[in-house]
């Protein structure tokens, strides 16, 4: 029901005793134990008993596969969750819930959705090596850095989960469809929103205390000033985690936040290395030439004959996705990952404005 979260349901369950109570009241008696708002909820709990529940909340099935759920009344709710003053009363999930539990390491990655090319090599791979050592990679499926980092880990062979800000019926942004369907087959998609919910602006900060609730520590690769990620950042203080930073260029927009978290505290990470250091439980690190093995994929992957088409298009000079997926026919739901690819292996470059143009030196 709108207006009823965490806090609304603590309340409710200090005050009833249990929710079964609760919704066997009759309209007046809970608007007399519910204070202030009390005759407004008690009118939305009735209407909603009515009603009954919405067949779409309780689909067994979603775009992702089977979906389960969670309580915090559950013996397998995740317990770094269940610690928090403001845990999500209930979690849906898709995939694997055996990845939220405790005994896992788990690292949260984020960042800006508008990262550098250093950026994002340091997210897929630093991802990628986390993942192979047994690091369950966290992120919130975003555009940029949260993108990255779930891609690094699954081209790791590794386990991921992504926390989503809405219901899986509508998944944001639209063009990660294939990448959550990925995240699912390894690790899980979760989130705290039924599956039919639109991801509103305002579910978004929200849903980064369950990124870092879930997590050991968080890292963040790159983040300007005003970047949602140091939300999570707030977040991960509040409740005790490790914060872990990137540093940058100072003359990088994308680094200004990271580089500030450091002057203020957090933890500078100049490798994977640096964030497992602080986990002796983690287990030890892989051999060096893993990373090169990685990197050697994503290079493959970034030459085959749709990535030709794309570099011809470039050719004739910079363009938007938009325009790409006009001159070559191919879907921009693929163009966006073939560009990722292309960008991470060094063949194209991003301008302001979203252009992507040819590495000059590459030209012919």
């Amino acid at each position: 029901m709108e207006g009823v979260g965490p806090g609304t349901l603590s309340v409710w369950k200090k005050q009833f005793g249990t929710f079964r109570s609760l919704w066997a009241l009759s309209e007046v008696e809970i608007a007399s134990g519910l204070g202030p708002r009390g005759k407004m909820l008690a009118g939305r709990i009735v209407g909603a008993r009515r009603r009954g529940p919405k067949g779409a909340d309780l689909e067994e099935w979603t775009p992702y596969g089977a979906m389960w759920t969670t309580t915090l009344l559950d013996s397998d709710y995740p317990g770094r969750l269940r610690s928090l003053h403001d845990a999500p009363w209930v979690l849906y999930g898709v995939g694997n819930p055996g990845v939220l539990k405790d005994d896992l390491p788990a690292l949260a990655i984020v960042g800006t959705r508008r990262p550098t090319m250093v950026g994002r090599r340091v997210a897929r791979l630093w991802s990628a090596d986390l993942a192979r050592r047994g690091v369950v990679i966290v992120s919130g499926l975003a555009r940029g850095i949260d993108g990255l980092a779930h891609r690094g880990a699954l081209e790791g062979g590794g386990r991921t989960i992504a926390v989503l800000a809405g219901g899986f019926h509508h998944l944001y942004p639209p063009e990660h469809r294939s990448l959550a369907a990925a995240v699912a087959r390894s690790g899980a998609l979760i989130s705290e929103q039924p599956p039919n919910c639109q991801p509103r602006p305002g579910l978004f900060p929200i849903r980064n205390r369950i990124i870092s609730g879930l997590s050991e520590g968080v890292l963040v690769v790159e983040a300007g000033v005003t970047s949602g990620a140091l939300k999570t950042v707030d977040h991960a203080l509040d409740q005790g985690r490790d914060v872990f930073a990137v540093p940058g260029s100072v003359a990088i927009e994308a680094s200004r936040g990271t580089n500030l978290l450091i002057r203020d505290g957090a933890k500078p990470a100049m490798s994977p290395d640096d964030v497992a250091a602080e986990y002796p439980h983690w287990p030890a690190a892989l051999p060096a030439s893993a990373d090169g093995e990685i990197e050697n994929r994503i290079a493959r992957r970034a030459v085959d004959s749709d990535s030709g088409r794309v570099l011809a298009a470039l050719e004739e000079g910079c363009r938007t996705p938009d325009l790409i997926a006009r001159r070559t026919g191919l879907r921009l739901e693929h163009i966006s990952r073939v560009l990722t690819d292309l960008e991470l292996a060094g063949r194209i470059y991003r301008e302001p404005g979203g252009l992507y143009g040819v590495v000059p030196f590459l030209r012919g």
